[in-house]
């Protein structure tokens, strides 16, 4: 070999030498971008999580509070009308209403009390299944994206928080 071609062959090899080293710079620096990223998302997606945990913590409280009321009134009229209808003999006018307007009243708002019952329950079912939901649908909603610059310098990364 000629010593122009032994120059060109080290120059070319050390060419090779910083070129890969500005590759391994590059692959740091997206590493690092990403990991920053993901980071950052999944702090904010902890946040979410956490927010909506609250809001259904305080909504299934507000209805097990309401379902427990509805309960009581249940209850309540359940006593109310055995004693009446133990009472069933006396045909008298409580308040200017007749003892089988009573009873039938009370019926139906033993009636009632229990249909808010249930429908109390169900509701508190509904956002239990409502919370998985939208803590699925909030966790699909973000991406992450890295991207290097124009000959490897630079790096830019964005997490996206909202339908892609």
């Amino acid at each position: 070999m000629t010593v122009q071609d032994r120059m060109n062959l080290t120059f070319r090899q050390t060419e090779i030498e910083v070129m890969s080293e500005k590759l391994r710079d590059c692959r740091l620096s997206v590493t690092s971008a990403v990991s920053t990223a993901t980071l950052y998302s999944s702090i904010r997606n902890s946040q979410a999580t956490a927010d909506i945990q609250s809001a259904v913590f305080e909504t299934q409280k507000t209805l097990q509070s309401a379902a427990g009321f509805s309960d009581n009134q249940a209850t309540r009229l359940a006593v109310t009308l055995q004693q009446l209808q133990l009472d069933s003999g006396i045909d008298t006018r409580i308040d200017g209403t007749s003892y089988t307007e009573l009873v039938t009243r009370l019926e139906e708002e033993c009636k009632a009390a229990e249909a808010t019952r249930t429908l109390l329950n169900r509701l508190y079912a509904k956002t239990h299944e409502e919370a998985i939901a939208k803590a699925i649908a909030e966790s699909q909603n973000h991406s992450t994206h890295a991207t290097s610059g124009d000959n490897n310098t630079g790096f830019q990364s964005e997490v996206v928080n909202d339908g892609v």
